[in-house]
């Protein structure tokens, strides 16, 4: 009896199941990987080099949040946030309402085959 009990808090414990099942997080390695080398790093260099005035070839001198006051102050920028929201709008409706029909057409019994 006090085996089982010991089996049962053992495998109540998180770290039980990531060992149980560690033959499937060490296939999930490689790809964890390859997702922080091409999408995770880039994305924080290019957060990085937001803070500089950078140039094509060279990083330029450190400006801080510069850049950022410099979007938020540009005439176009609102317009393009707008623009942005409208479009992100409207599409989610529209892929909303057609994966809706297509779901309820699906359930329907006389197009069933």
């Amino acid at each position: 009896m006090a085996q089982t009990s010991a089996a049962r808090q053992q495998a109540s414990s998180p770290w039980a199941h990531i060992f149980h099942e560690r033959n499937a997080y060490l296939f999930l390695l490689p790809i964890l990987f390859l997702y922080s080398v091409f999408s995770l790093y880039p994305i924080i260099q290019t957060f990085e080099l937001s803070f500089f005035d950078a140039r094509i070839v060279e990083q330029g001198p450190f400006v801080g949040a510069k850049n950022y006051r410099d979007i938020l102050a540009a005439p176009g920028f609102h317009q393009a946030l707008g623009n942005i929201l409208v479009f992100t709008a409207g599409s989610m409706a529209v892929v909303l309402v057609v994966s809706l029909a297509l779901a309820v057409l699906v359930n329907v019994s006389w197009v069933r085959f």
